[in-house]
């Protein structure tokens, strides 16, 4: 039996009102995590490295 349109519809009401709460509930994490990236890219020409290629090495996954 498929959904209909209304029950489709909230369901992806819920699904919104549940990821804007978790993104309200956890605005200070989210912050502090803008806030490191901010100072990680801001602090590069104070201390000498390319912070594009410092996150490349940390996120790239050896091949071997």
């Amino acid at each position: 039996m498929p959904l209909s349109a209304t029950a489709f519809f909230i369901i992806k009401l819920l699904i919104l009102f549940g990821v804007v709460y978790l993104i309200i509930k956890n605005i200070k994490v989210i912050a502090l995590v803008i806030a490191a990236l901010f100072l990680f890219f801001a602090l590069q020409n104070v201390f000498g490295y390319n912070a594009v290629e410092v996150l490349t090495q940390i996120f790239t996954f050896p091949t071997n």
